[in-house]
């Protein structure tokens, strides 16, 4: 079986891909510098801030092309 396929298809699905690695990457380096927040932490921000409400508002959306 063979597959024929344009040498710039084929480019723009191999750039395509890696933008996506790249991106789920940078995402995934960003969580990892969020510090974690002990219980005492957690409960000191609680009594300075209020609980958060539970409903949630959209702070920023952006919209991807795949």
């Amino acid at each position: 079986m063979n597959i024929t396929i344009e040498k710039d298809e084929l480019k723009r699905i191999i750039k395509t891909a890696i933008k996506e690695v790249i991106e789920e990457e940078r995402i995934e380096n960003f969580l990892n510098l969020i510090p974690a927040v002990s219980e005492e932490e957690m409960e000191n921000i609680e009594k300075t801030y209020g609980k958060p409400n539970k409903e949630k508002k959209i702070a920023y959306t952006e919209e991807i092309d795949v």
